[in-house]
């Protein structure tokens, strides 16, 4: 398996309603993060506490967090069209030039990664893996989807 760069989105969706972990037993090390979506979540802690358990996965080295990107991907980061954040842009060029999957739920940045032939993985896709390898029950799933619903605005599309 190869790396797979998570962003905001997805992250915050695990993160508030308690299922980080899910995350972590599906992938393992192979999951890593923008230092700018860990500045985003931090950003978010105040109105959002919940997130505060993707940070302590940062923190106990649960979730990497990428350093160095290179001078190509930030030049290619900025070509991108400026419609994304600056988080989004990213992401996409490091996907891009590091063949990494991106983990993503927003629709333009899904259609953008297929466009330019970067593999993603959404939410959806990562709670119906975790079914298949018995971590989430089929009767959790709708239970699941609902509370992300809730707490993370998660709409699934499928």
């Amino acid at each position: 398996m190869g790396r797979l760069l998570v962003d905001t989105c997805v992250c915050s969706n695990f993160a508030l309603i308690d299922r980080h972990e899910l995350l972590e037993k599906l992938y393992g090390r192979a999951l890593v993060v923008l230092r700018l979506v860990e500045t985003e979540i931090k950003n978010g802690v105040p109105s959002l506490p919940k997130l505060a358990a993707a940070l302590q996965a940062i923190a106990e080295g649960r979730l990497e967090v990428l350093d160095d990107v290179t001078e190509e991907e930030l030049r290619t980061a900025g070509e991108l069209p400026r419609k994304f954040s600056a988080a989004d842009r990213v992401g996409l060029a490091v996907a891009l030039h590091r063949k990494w999957e991106l983990v993503t739920d927003e629709r333009a940045l899904l259609r953008e990664c297929a466009a330019r032939g970067i593999s993603t993985v959404r939410t959806e896709d990562i709670l119906l893996e975790a079914v298949e390898k018995g971590l989430l029950g089929r009767e959790d799933l709708s239970k699941v989807r609902d509370e992300m619903e809730r707490e993370a605005n998660f709409r699934p599309n499928v």
